[in-house]
């Protein structure tokens, strides 16, 4: 007969392949600061600007209303400013990597609503399915409660009403909404600390080498037997006689005979006799000294004698830290000898380490203490303060381990912390006013006056402006009006310096700011070496940048009969100042249609019924047209004139194409 045992890995796989997951999916990984790559939030677009990746969270945070963002690489690089309520699970995936999402601190929360119970409506969570039960929605909480493993659960009206107990750490941000208020989800409470058991990382995470091949493999089986999508994350099927008749049929036909799968049933020749109780013997402890053996007889003295004279050099082995210049925050300081340096009995008394010629200068607000006979460390209460020069010495003459070892030569070990070094600039980019907001953010203790003393304006010409048609907020100015940055780490308080200006700057100007060498910190003497600088742009005067079609462009000249033609404005416009009758077109033609955009606020499109082989010239009137900053549009008589040319096709194209802020019927 054939062993069944030889057929079951078979057997297994196309189960597994039957029954189990029939989707991998990658999540999006999420950093501190709530932003990820390859990943994108739908719709609620509030404004655009073309900034690099980096400073896209820094302009969200300046811009009223914002709550979230994109950014992608349209036009060399843009973030796209969002507001309204918002959620991680409100992102998709977009494979992308090159895109980058993220939630601002004070975006409110959208999507599921949790009660005090832990559970809500229209949820549910991915996998991790342990087993499923037909109860009303009410007691699925409980019949989870009840189950071994099960972390969380979600509740179907599948079959009249399923609960599918699910394991594993969850959190409630890995609950996706559904918008089937039918569905419950929930987490549950554990027995054994009372906590909701929360993830550290996201679950059903298959971004792992060999996940395609599984993937593909999964679908290849799954495809023969006609898998039925039941649960939105679960594929199963029951299947029929002759399915299965069939999959066994294609497991049979791989495997090839061996000459052990025909055996007899196997009987054992005889039972084993039950293992005999052993003789006990009483003996006493300790053993009598009679019965003691001593090879030699040596007092407790001569032993210390013998351990001093075979101790040699006293060594340090290793310090902490190792290297000379320190970029990270250091709280310990720690030596570790070669020999005993104090007796074990010793570790809980006041033993002071500089009796030892042990010494840290300067020494920060901390205390020395022995973790072992060998090892000891000093502890700074907070840290140890940035832009100082430490000396680390041990006085070989002092240092004396309890062995009676000595050091051959004085140990001296010299770094510095890191110096003051600015993290955060705003504004960057393009700004959207004359008298712009500066703040810079370092990454220690600074003194404000001292900074201000230090800080350059400088104008693209050249200019420096001075110091005096500068004006500092106040404390709780920058509070107000710089709150996510300084409430992102409680430790940044007198870290920060915020400036305006007291005069207007010049339009379409590049104004760069620049921390100098030899700036000093408020933490230590240690100052600047290299210098550190950012820049960013007023905007320009309202004019027209292009036009379509344009006979001056190599790939745009012509348009043909009825096709849109479009204007595009270096900045955005004033949606209110947009009117039909400021445009004029020469020859006329008729139905004409004006019409403003809001994804792209910089361009108006001109819907017409143009005629073939006609040159048209538009003229707008001056002193209306508003963009964003208040600029009105200026007639330029040097500018060349705007005319679309009209080439002739037999098949126009017609219509007119209703935008989200509509077509302008004045």
């Amino acid at each position: 007969m054939i062993n069944i045992l030889s057929i079951w890995p078979w057997v297994r796989l196309i189960i597994v392949n039957v029954f189990i997951l029939g989707c991998i999916r990658c999540d999006i990984n999420w950093n501190e600061n709530n932003s990820a790559l390859a990943c994108d939030f739908l719709g609620d677009d509030l404004s655009d600007v073309r900034i690099e990746s980096e400073l896209c969270r820094g302009q969200c945070a300046q811009t009223s209303g914002c709550t979230h963002y994109t950014w992608t690489i349209y036009s060399d690089g843009t973030c796209w400013m969002k507001s309204g309520p918002v959620s991680k699970s409100d992102a998709i995936y977009t494979n992308d990597t090159s895109m980058v999402c993220g939630i601002m601190d004070n975006a409110p929360e959208s999507g599921i609503q949790w009660n005090a119970n832990n559970s809500a409506s229209a949820c549910y969570f991915r996998g991790n399915d342990m087993s499923n039960v037909l109860i009303a929605s009410d007691l699925c909480a409980g019949q989870c409660a009840q189950t071994s493993g099960c972390t969380h659960f979600v509740w179907s009206t599948y079959m009249g009403g399923t609960c599918w107990m699910k394991s594993g750490v969850v959190s409630k941000s890995d609950a996706i909404h559904t918008g089937d208020t039918n569905m419950v989800c929930g987490l549950v409470i554990a027995s054994s600390t009372g906590a909701v058991a929360e993830a550290t990382t996201p679950s059903g995470n298959c971004c792992k080498p060999g996940c395609n091949e599984a993937n593909e493999l999964d679908n290849q089986t799954t495809a023969d037997v006609g898998v039925i999508p039941i649960h939105d994350d679960l594929q199963q099927q029951n299947l029929t006689r002759d399915q299965l008749q069939q999959l066994f049929s294609r497991v049979s036909s791989e495997l090839v005979a061996e000459s052990t799968d025909d055996q007899d049933f196997f009987k054992r020749k005889a039972t084993i006799k039950v293992p005999k109780t052993n003789k006990v013997i009483q003996t006493p402890f300790p053993p009598p000294r009679s019965d003691r053996q001593e090879d030699f007889d040596i007092s407790i003295e001569q032993l210390k004698q013998l351990a001093k004279n075979s101790a040699g050099l006293l060594i340090i082995e290793k310090h902490s830290p190792s290297e000379k210049e320190i970029d990270y925050a250091l709280s310990t300081i720690t030596l570790t000898f070669n020999q005993s340096m104090i007796a074990i009995s010793s570790l809980d008394e006041q033993i002071n380490p500089e009796d030892l010629g042990i010494s840290l200068i300067p020494k920060p607000e901390g205390q020395w203490r022995w973790i072992d006979t060998k090892t000891v460390q000093f502890e700074a209460k907070h840290r140890l303060p940035y832009s100082t020069k430490y000396t680390l010495r041990v006085n070989k003459e002092h240092c004396v381990s309890t062995f009676g070892g000595k050091l051959d030569d004085e140990f001296v070990f010299e770094f510095s912390t890191k110096t003051l070094q600015v993290l955060e600039f705003l504004p960057t980019g393009r700004v959207t006013t004359l008298k712009p907001k500066c703040f810079l953010l370092f990454n220690q203790k600074i003194d404000i006056n001292d900074i201000f003393k230090h800080i350059c304006v400088v104008r693209d010409d050249g200019h420096q402006i001075q110091t005096e048609k500068l004006e500092l907020f106040d404390e709780e100015a920058v509070k107000s009006e710089f709150k996510s940055f300084i409430n992102r780490n409680e430790e940044n308080r007198q870290q920060y310096i915020a400036f305006t200006f007291k005069e207007d700057l010049f339009k379409a100007t590049k104004y760069t700011i620049q921390v100098p060498k030899d700036c000093p910190s408020a933490e230590g003497p240690l100052k600047t070496t290299l210098e550190w600088s950012d820049d960013f742009t007023t905007y320009k005067r309202l004019q027209i940048t292009d036009w379509f079609p344009n006979i001056n462009d190599s790939y745009q000249q012509t348009a043909i009969p009825g096709q849109s033609w479009t204007i595009t404005f270096n900045n955005s416009l004033d949606h209110s100042t947009i009117k039909k009758s400021i445009f004029k077109i020469e020859p006329e033609v008729s139905d004409l249609g004006i019409e403003h955009r809001k994804y792209n606020s910089r361009e108006i499109l001109i819907h017409n019924n143009s005629q073939p082989n006609t040159v048209y010239t538009l003229f707008i009137q001056s002193g209306i047209l508003k963009d964003i900053f208040g600029q009105t549009l200026e007639q330029d008589p040097s500018s060349q004139s705007i005319q679309f040319h009209v080439d002739d096709f037999n098949s126009p194209l017609s219509g007119v194409l209703q935008g989200e802020s509509g077509i302008a019927q004045k």
